[in-house]
């Protein structure tokens, strides 16, 4: 028994070496992390429903728990504004969902009369489209999917009709080209101020008074403001950032490439005045932008934009120019702020939809 048992385990010993040296040496292709089918990566639109997006750029890179989808067309005859579009799912299927605006609505389905206005503008923020995207079985394509979005009637009698997942594209690998590498840095921003204020820089220093005339925007820098502080940091490509009395701005993340252009730009308001003025370079190519709030983000899009965070969490959101997705933290409800729009929000997290500004 003794030596069976012994005849056993050497067998076994054998077998495993004979396995590990088919890897090593034999026609075993051992398998990688980078091989593992993924949607992350840059794809080109093939074919597609809406003929005006053949050759559109998808960028989806991971984003915390979810994917961000950043759509462009560069080489587009007309100007085309890119966005980015929060996903969640697996690393082979992702799916989110977008509540068009009033704006949208009229985009899509060009309003006669007022009374056909009037209308858009009531199934405005009640209608859900969702949009899908699935990685193919050998990893080369994408099919991307939304639901069709069908308007009939006219005046009071407009109604809608969603028809599922009825629009499809095809995307492809976008081929892979050579370049120089860039490095990444971080953005030195020139300051002008006023009042109380001081600036905690990441390696623990306390930077105050008009002996402040810039400052490198790295990851943990935070900038407070007192009853009569007023801060205004001015980047290279021209953005620029107004902190008003009382308040309090954590950047969480910022990028900037070796051309000095904005690459990824993350910023945490807790209280206070908080004013976004988006430069030239990323007004033209949308860098990864994120301004959180303590009631949701803001996804920004080439945009100028003012924010009041009060005491008890409650305040506004104001749209000067361009767009802005705002998500709400509570409900994770996401909807699109467009230019001359503001939102409100209260001290229980909730946001109101959107409504003219004032």
């Amino acid at each position: 028994m003794r030596k069976l048992i012994t005849v056993a385990s050497l067998r076994a010993v054998l077998g495993f070496w004979f396995i590990v040296s088919l890897f090593v040496f034999g026609n075993i292709p051992a398998v990688k992390a980078e091989d593992t089918p993924s949607l992350e990566g840059e794809w080109i639109v093939q074919s597609s429903w809406d003929s005006h997006m053949i050759g559109a750029k998808y960028t989806i890179v991971r984003e915390g728990e979810g994917y961000e989808v950043i759509i462009s067309k560069p080489n587009a005859p007309v100007p085309y504004n890119s966005s980015i579009v929060l996903f969640y799912g697996t690393p082979t299927q992702i799916m989110t969902t977008y509540t068009p605006s009033y704006a949208d609505m009229v985009y899509m389905f060009p309003a006669t009369s007022d009374e056909n206005r009037s209308a858009l503008r009531q199934l405005a923020g009640e209608i859900t489209e969702r949009y899908r995207m699935t990685l193919s079985s050998d990893g080369r394509s994408v099919e991307y999917v939304t639901d069709d979005l069908k308007i009939f009637g006219t005046g009071s009698s407009v109604k809608y009709k969603i028809v599922p997942f009825a629009r499809a594209s095809t995307l492809v690998r976008a081929p892979q080209t050579a370049s120089v590498k860039k490095t990444e840095t971080s953005a030195v921003a020139q300051i002008e101020s006023r009042g109380e204020f001081y600036f905690l820089a990441k390696d623990g220093r306390k930077l105050t008074g008009k002996d402040v005339n810039q400052i490198t925007l790295e990851e943990g820098t935070k900038v407070v403001t007192g009853s009569s502080g007023h801060v205004q940091m001015k980047l290279p490509d021209d953005t620029t950032f107004t902190v008003g009395p009382n308040s309090d701005l954590v950047i969480d993340k910022f990028v900037y490439d070796a051309d000095k252009n904005p690459k990824t730009i993350m910023a945490n308001l807790s209280k206070g005045v908080f004013r976004w003025v988006t430069g030239k370079v990323a007004r033209k190519d949308p860098a990864e932008m994120k301004v959180k709030l303590p009631v949701g983000d803001l996804g920004i899009r080439g945009t100028d934009f003012e924010v009041a965070v009060e005491s008890d969490g409650s305040g506004f959101v104001m749209l000067y120019f361009g767009q802005l997705e705002i998500t709400e933290k509570k409900t994770g409800f996401k909807f699109i702020l467009d230019a001359g729009q503001k939102v409100t929000f209260g001290a229980d997290g909730s946001i109101s939809r959107p409504m003219k500004a004032d």
